[in-house]
């Protein structure tokens, strides 16, 4: 799967803004990280034209949030969830995050 980086930082496409959500609608790693995506999303390209290219090459799917679509910069190799609020879909990182264990 290829992957966008920047600054040393993996690029991660969301919704943070949008009750749609992207990967929790459409539940794909590959939309996420698709480098031809956070290309558009950072030059601010038209929706229209990100749905038709999610479109064409992922097929049927819940586009309507493309317009609300940002990217969110991971550190390489960090596992995180994205989990989809009443706003919008939000990171846990697991860096960030005091998980609890059962052992």
């Amino acid at each position: 799967m290829m992957r966008c980086i920047k600054r040393g930082k993996v690029s991660v496409v969301y919704t943070p803004t949008s009750p749609h959500g992207w990967y929790t609608a459409n539940n794909s790693l590959e939309m996420i990280f698709d480098p031809k995506i956070v290309s558009m999303v950072l030059e601010k390209i038209d929706a229209s034209i990100i749905e038709k290219y999610c479109l064409e090459t992922y097929g049927e799917g819940n586009y309507k949030a493309a317009g609300e679509l940002d990217v969110k910069y991971i550190t390489p190799c960090d596992k995180f969830i994205i989990v989809k609020g009443i706003k919008g879909e939000s990171f846990i990182l697991n860096s960030e995050f005091n998980w609890i264990e059962s052992c």
